[in-house]
């Protein structure tokens, strides 16, 4: 840039102790703005601009709606349910007794306090 008056390179002057301030890091807030609805056929209307995502919360079922749209536009609608979990429990298989199963326990018992009642 030439400074007009003269015929000289124009140079600016920094001001003296101007120190010039870097741009803090943009921090992600945690926080989501939930929109309530009463029913998911309400929450596949709302609208979603591109590049973004929506999520909505049904106010008289356990159900959150993930909606998120493309760049271009497109939105796709994913459901969840909320389910309390227990964070002790291990994540083995829960395994379940047979109806044979647990009769035959039942009869085992049944036997054993037969089998004590003769000896009284």
């Amino acid at each position: 840039m030439y400074n007009y008056f003269d015929n000289q390179p124009y140079y600016p002057q920094q001001r003296y102790g101007y120190q010039p301030q870097q741009q803090q890091p943009v921090q992600p807030t945690a926080n989501i703005d939930w929109i309530r609805v009463n029913t998911i056929e309400e929450a596949e209307h709302v609208q979603v601009m591109p590049g973004q995502k929506k999520w909505i919360m049904l106010t008289n079922d356990p159900i959150f709606v993930l909606r998120v749209a493309d760049n271009m536009g497109l939105t796709t609608t994913e459901a969840y349910r909320f389910e309390k979990i227990d964070s002790t429990e291990t994540k083995a298989k829960t395994e379940y007794v047979t109806r044979e199963e647990f009769n035959a326990f039942v009869n085992s018992i049944n036997g054993v306090m037969h089998s004590e009642e003769v000896e009284k």
